[in-house]
């Protein structure tokens, strides 16, 4: 009975556990690129499953070299999907209906292709925008 404990424990640590956390598979981390007008755009999605949008744009790189955040909310992610289960900017335009987009790595870059968003403002950040790695790794 011991050994068989042991072998289960042993799984249970390399595997990384017995369940799958919100990214299950999804890059987590920060990604940014930056747009044609000189603006930064960064995205964070955090193992916990909650998620910002923030930019910094030429006054802020000016003046104090610091991010404003957008928006932030709760996400969670499968092998090819990531859904936004809440978003507190589009749910101020009532837009609470949550959103899917397919995800794709490859060479150290995210891009995102909408499946379905009803809210404008994130498709214009979100979809087939892509963002480079910064501090982002796979889980």
């Amino acid at each position: 009975m011991v050994g068989r404990c042991l072998f289960i424990a042993i799984v249970v640590f390399v595997t990384g556990g017995c369940g799958g956390d919100a990214d299950d598979g999804f890059p987590t981390g920060q990604w940014l690129t930056t747009r044609p007008d000189g603006e930064v755009w960064i995205a964070d999605f955090k193992a916990d499953g909650l998620w910002t949008f923030a930019y910094r744009g030429k006054a802020e790189i000016q003046h104090s070299g610091l991010f404003t955040e957008h928006t932030a909310g709760k996400y969670s992610a499968s092998d090819d999907t990531l859904t936004i289960e809440a978003d507190y900017h589009c749910a101020a335009f009532e837009h609470t209906q949550r959103s899917r987009y397919s995800w794709m790595l490859r060479n150290r870059r995210l891009v995102l292709r909408v499946q379905h968003d009803p809210c404008r403002e994130r498709r214009k950040y979100l979809d087939g925008v892509v963002y480079r790695s910064r501090h982002a790794h796979s889980t």
